[in-house]
């Protein structure tokens, strides 16, 4: 960490855990009404997912477990959101049932059904991409400082 001012002594930025980062996740996606689309497990399932993918981004790291009750770092939590972000993303592009389309397919109701159902998936589509930019984002930096301490450049 950085060194404080006064006295050169060290100073980490505080670790972010499991019930912060599912009440981050969850705000992130808008999922904070009283009828709540993901169960608290279900998104810690996919911050666990997205941790570890990002430990597998070059340079490999053994990370922390949020299974475990272990705690990540600032830097790696942003990127944990991130990728949070997209699984929930993702799953709600393809598990996305039809709808039961009552009284024939072709109806005024139904209709305006399925332009909802095709809202909200353009809505999950577009949330999944700003999040893989953001994600990006953050693998990108980690390389880069892997490279900066001296790390062989394993892309060539």
């Amino acid at each position: 960490g950085a060194l404080a001012a006064a006295g050169g002594v060290a100073f980490e930025p505080p670790c972010v855990g499991r019930d912060v980062l599912v009440r981050e996740l969850r705000a992130m996606l808008g999922d904070e009404g009283s009828d709540p689309v993901w169960t608290d497990e279900e998104l810690s399932e996919y911050l666990e997912a997205a941790l570890m993918k990002w430990d597998c981004y070059p340079p490999e790291t053994e990370g922390p477990s949020l299974a475990c009750g272990e705690t990540l770092s600032p830097e790696v939590a942003e990127a944990v959101l991130h990728g949070g972000v997209n699984n929930a993303s993702m799953a709600m592009i393809f598990h996305k049932t039809p709808p039961d389309w009552p009284g024939g397919l072709w109806t005024e109701e139904n209709e305006r059904r399925l332009s909802a159902e095709v809202e909200g998936a353009a809505h999950h589509v577009e949330m999944r991409a700003v999040a893989q930019e953001a994600w990006d984002r953050c693998t990108d930096a980690k390389y880069e400082r892997y490279l900066a301490e001296g790390g062989e450049d394993l892309w060539g």
